[in-house]
């Protein structure tokens, strides 16, 4: 008995860890439900939770020992959009913990208060996730745990837009709408998806040096920018320019629905704004690019394209990838190689600053 590894040596790394233990049956569960009401910022949240035996008798007058630990999560749009740091000094934290015991018929309740993490800046729509960890014991001495994860935030809707990462302009750009509650269950919205076209720098940026990448600086401006320093070699970095595209949106009740905008090459933000049923502003973006395999020349003021329909092929399919550079004139070394074995090494036509491999 005890606490064991397994690992694999002189091959692909992969590990895992078990415990060898003697087996107990337990005699009894514990169980904590959802929040009746959906909880608010620093108001009192109440959870329940039960303690029954598997034979259905109530485990009464069992000692509950509870904690709750507040982390900070961050809607999928800082993933696309934010190049800094995201603004929060603090990871898990411990707010409460404390005794109590379980009632006649088992039950028992937790109340807290959700306090949010003030370091964070609330423009950035954190969401604060409380984890409810329970532990009972009975009069036996048996001990068996239970939690639970309740997420509140400043807004009680969250949004997401999602689309490929290939897009050409001979084709419609396809976007997926999500929204759903902070605790993942589907919730209709209606509201507005803007794409605007990002303001490419005047000449093409080299990529920040490893080790000097701009962090977060708490002075921000509307639409998502910050005022440190930008790595101008990334889209991401770049400020909206013209709307292109405007149309409103409404999710099914199932929390989706599917746009599509017809774009021409370049860089994009799609931006989507609504309200959740508070009237609170909730927002998500989206970047877009759009190329055009079939030009000889690259019209992306970025150093370095390197793009593919997809980057995986079955035996015998023809796998076909695109690299491309804003510059005037630039090329590119192209290896291809299989098992160890060179098959092609060529130099691309510096002319031609977008070449299909």
């Amino acid at each position: 008995m005890g606490r064991m590894s397994i690992q694999v040596s002189g091959g692909p790394n992969g590990a895992t860890s078990f415990n060898v233990e003697e087996y107990k049956r337990p005699k009894f569960r514990v169980k904590l439900d959802k929040p009746k009401i959906a909880p608010r910022l620093d108001d009192a949240v109440t959870l329940t939770g039960h303690a029954t035996a598997y034979t259905g008798a109530a485990i009464d007058g069992a000692a509950v020992s509870y904690r709750i630990v507040r982390d900070v999560q961050f809607p999928l749009w800082w993933r696309w959009c934010c190049w800094w740091w995201p603004p929060t000094q603090g990871g898990s934290k411990e707010i409460t913990h404390g005794m109590i015991r379980t009632e006649t018929d088992g039950s028992f309740k937790i109340h807290f208060k959700a306090v949010p993490d003030l370091s964070v800046d609330r423009s950035s729509e954190p969401t604060f996730r409380y984890t409810v960890y329970a532990d009972v014991t009975d009069s036996a001495g048996e001990t068996r745990s239970g939690q639970r994860m309740v997420n509140v935030g400043y807004t009680a809707l969250k949004a997401s837009l999602s689309s490929a990462d290939w897009q050409t302009e001979s084709d419609p750009v396809d976007i997926s709408v999500e929204t759903r509650t902070l605790d993942g269950e589907p919730q209709a919205a209606k509201g507005t998806i803007k794409v605007y076209r990002l303001k490419e720098p005047d000449t093409v940026q080299r990529t920040t040096a490893p080790g000097h990448q701009p962090y977060y600086h708490p002075s921000m401006r509307a639409g998502g920018q910050s005022t440190a320093a930008k790595d101008l070699s990334n889209p991401n970095t770049w400020e909206l320019g013209e709307v292109v595209e405007q149309t409103p949106f409404e999710t099914d009740a199932f929390g989706n629905t599917k746009m599509a905008f017809k774009l021409k090459t370049g860089h994009y933000r799609a931006m989507l704004s609504t309200q959740d049923r508070f009237g609170t502003a909730v927002t998500a973006m989206l970047p877009i690019r759009v190329v055009n395999p079939r030009s000889k020349r690259c019209k992306l003021k970025i150093p370095h394209l390197f793009s593919s329909p997809k980057f995986s092929a079955e035996p015998g399919e023809t796998f076909s990838v695109l690299w491309g550079t804003g510059y005037e004139k630039g090329r590119a070394l192209v290896e291809i190689e299989h098992r160890g074995k060179m098959l092609k090494r060529y130099w691309t036509d510096p002319k031609h600053t977008q070449h299909t491999i």
